[in-house]
């Protein structure tokens, strides 16, 4: 019944299991086709905190793809698997990264938004998802939380409209380390005005929103994106699937049972499928 389309491998340089590993799990799991989606190479000028553990390196793409289209030969017929990327919108890198993506034809794409801007005298990009003392010290720098939600959301629109990536990313990942409201009110009607701008562009734009199960294990301990949001893509009849956004093979599929049930009694009844 389920497909997950959301999987990191070893080449992600921060995640483990090669390719055909994470294909066994889940066809041990019954998953009806499994995504490789590994995080795209960044543009060669582009410098972030993690000092090149957060993407793919451009090295590895070949071994990338050829282990992936083994596993799909290894496992033919018993789940289809589909070569893919997540690739980070940077606006001031975008003629780079549409050049850069043409070179690696790929069978689907997630969009996703990792870096906000720049912060530190901007010379560096802010990776908002790395750890919390970093992220406060980014909302810190971009003028507060409403500051930073707003950029981040514009930037989901803006991707949205120029890209035909067909899955968006962890919807709400900006709220990662926003424990106790702690940067921002997610409850606020200028936040969720930010999400319904947002959710009627993805609309327009045909996007897949996944509901990505890894946002349970994050520090906000809540799946992306809030049962709140899910309302408001439910409202909209927006398409959905889910993600496991797995970085090791026992990740594969991780609480998509459990996160279905409560998706059916939240008033949803399909998922969609590439």
């Amino acid at each position: 019944m389920f497909s997950d389309y959301h999987t990191h491998t070893l080449y992600s340089n921060h995640g483990s299991g090669h390719p055909r590993e994470l294909a066994a799990v889940a066809v041990e799991k019954g998953l009806l086709a499994l995504g490789f989606s590994e995080h795209f190479p960044l543009p060669e000028n582009v410098t972030e905190p993690t000092g090149g553990s957060a993407n793919m390196q451009w090295d590895q793409i070949e071994l990338y793809t050829r282990e992936v289209r083994e596993a799909q030969e290894e496992f033919d017929g018993k789940i289809k698997i589909l070569l893919g990327y997540e690739v980070d919108y940077l606006p001031l890198f975008d003629e780079q990264m549409r050049a850069n993506l043409a070179k690696y034809p790929a069978d689907y794409f997630v969009g996703s938004i990792h870096i906000v801007d720049r912060f530190r005298s901007d010379h560096e990009n802010w990776l908002i998802d790395y750890n919390n003392e970093m992220f406060a010290e980014g909302v810190n720098d971009q003028g507060g939380g409403v500051a930073v939600y707003t950029r981040y959301y514009e930037l989901i629109r803006d991707f949205a409209r120029k890209y035909d990536h067909r899955i968006v990313g962890h919807l709400d990942m900006i709220k990662k380390f926003n424990i106790n409201k702690r940067y921002f009110d997610t409850d606020s009607e200028h936040y969720l005005s930010q999400v319904e701008m947002t959710l009627d562009v993805l609309k327009e734009t045909g996007k897949i929103v996944e509901i990505n199960t890894a946002g349970a294990y994050k520090d906000i301990g809540e799946v992306y994106p809030s049962d709140k949001i899910l309302q408001m893509v439910l409202h909209r009849r927006l398409p959905v699937c889910l993600s496991s956004d797995a970085h090791k093979p026992d990740q594969v599929g991780r609480d998509f049972s459990a996160t279905w049930k409560r998706l059916v009694r939240m008033g949803f009844e399909e998922i969609t499928g590439l």
